[in-house]
């Protein structure tokens, strides 16, 4: 049995069926040929002898089964987590690129559900790309970016929908080594973990403040929504924030003062005019 990932030697994640397997293996063969004599740019030929046993493996549905089957350890998530020497390059060929652009005139949005999901791996976009283009699933679209998503940060982050949400936050926020230290803890101490805990952990050790007097009650019923923690977070201590919030207290007051201001006119301008009809 292989020693390594066979879903990443073709540049997939793990869990795809057949068909997408298929698209992978003949798009990997598609880079070779196009990258021939291109020195750093072409496919090794190690790279190609990986892919060759992962699709002899994958391709067969009683292996594929077999495979899937067998026990993994948790994977390791790293900000480098598609720069190795087992994955190939995670983009598409010319031809099946042209393809994409010709669907993403029917279907504008699949660009940026791409560009979402390549801020999480470049292997997650581009299996979500050859899924559309092999399947032609083009009305199922933002459904399989939204499955593809959660299968991915579930093999990284564990089954916990909030602790999942947290995890593709601090990925979004470009937090890398606090997504690493939740991926470690999530890998030691499992799915057990209460989600409030370990994300408070995860905020005070990487000085990321999270408003949680609107989210814990979600958090300790057991995950029965998932709010999005865009929303509800801050980088504590970070000065383009400081700045916007001091300038925005600045014109809060200018404005204030100058109502004030006004006011105070109106009132000796009633005053003045009442004493005139006095007179």
């Amino acid at each position: 049995m292989a020693k390594f990932n066979l879903y990443r030697a073709l540049g997939l994640i793990e869990g795809v069926d057949a068909t997408v397997v298929e698209a992978a293996y003949r798009a990997l063969l598609i880079h070779r040929d196009l990258s021939a004599g291109h020195g750093d740019g072409a496919i090794t030929e190690r790279r190609m002898l990986l892919a060759e046993e992962a699709y002899e493996t994958l391709s067969d549905s009683v292996r594929k089964q077999d495979y899937d089957r067998l026990p993994r350890p948790f994977p390791v998530y790293a900000g480098e987590l598609d720069k190795d020497d087992v994955s190939p390059v995670a983009s598409l060929p010319k031809p099946l690129a042209a393809d994409w652009i010709v669907a993403a005139a029917f279907y504008p949005d699949i660009d940026g559900l791409s560009d979402r999901l390549r801020r999480l791996s470049p292997s997650l976009a581009y299996t979500y790309q050859l899924t559309l283009l092999a399947g032609r699933a083009f009305e199922q679209h933002a459904a399989l970016a939204t499955s593809l998503e959660e299968i991915f940060l579930g093999q990284y982050f564990g089954q916990r929908p909030t602790i999942r949400a947290f995890a593709r936050f601090l990925i979004e926020l470009n937090e890398q080594e606090a997504a690493e230290a939740l991926n470690v803890a999530m890998r030691v101490l499992g799915d057990g973990i209460a989600p409030a805990k370990l994300i408070d952990s995860v905020c005070s050790r990487y000085g990321i403040t999270t408003e949680f007097e609107h989210t814990r009650g979600w958090m300790l019923a057991g995950d029965v929504e998932t709010p999005d923690l865009r929303q509800a977070a801050s980088r504590r201590g970070a000065k383009s924030e400081g700045m916007a919030a001091g300038g925005g207290t600045h014109r809060e007051r200018g404005m204030l003062i100058r109502l004030w201001v006004l006011a105070g006119l109106c009132l000796l301008a009633v005053l003045l005019f009442g004493r005139g009809l006095n007179r």
